[in-house]
């Protein structure tokens, strides 16, 4: 996974993307595209015009680490709730899925709040205790930003079940890992 810390590098420097924009020559779309880590690619001569300007190097603009976590789909039942990853790791992929619980709070007739609790499957087998390494070791090689990245996915996919007119504009999420993930 890559992620781009041009957000964090332009908070802790106190910059706008239109004021960076204005002094590199850089568009204000690519900027907020690699801020917001929505960008499929950046050109060598942004990433060069953006180490100078910043005066940071490559490595603290862009951050790698060497495994890809795809939320596929959430499938919602109630309360309970499955979450269906692809693992890829030393190009090797693996079909994972987590259970976990998902509450709503409605109110006034708008969702205002999630909750999730995310685990892991009992280990009845050597197929489930395998499968749930693969997504431990997985979630453990996450930094922060990068488990953000994934929770906001989470809550994303779940949000695909409503209408954006059924949800509050106040909406707030939380999740909880179950203590096997040892976060």
């Amino acid at each position: 996974m890559i992620r781009c810390n041009l957000a964090i590098l332009l908070a802790e420097r106190n910059l706008k993307i239109t004021k960076v924009s204005k002094d590199t020559g850089v568009s204000r779309t690519t900027l907020t595209s690699l801020s917001n880590n929505y960008s499929q690619g950046i050109q060598f001569d942004t990433i060069n015009t953006l180490c100078n300007y910043l005066k940071v190097t490559p490595e603290q603009l862009i951050t790698y680490i060497p495994i890809d976590i795809n939320v596929e789909k959430i499938d919602l039942y109630g309360e309970s709730m499955t979450i269906n990853l692809l693992i890829v790791e030393n190009n090797r992929t693996y079909k994972c899925s987590m259970p976990g619980d998902c509450y709503l709070t409605i109110e006034d007739d708008k969702l205002d709040c999630i909750d999730l609790f995310i685990d892991l499957y009992e280990p009845t087998d050597e197929e489930v205790i395998k499968e749930n390494k693969i997504i431990v070791n997985a979630i453990n090689l996450l930094s922060t930003p990068f488990l953000n990245d994934l929770e906001s996915t989470f809550f994303e996919k779940v949000l695909l079940n409503f209408n954006d007119k059924d949800i509050s504009p106040s909406l707030s999420a939380n999740i909880k890992w179950s203590d096997k993930f040892n976060l």
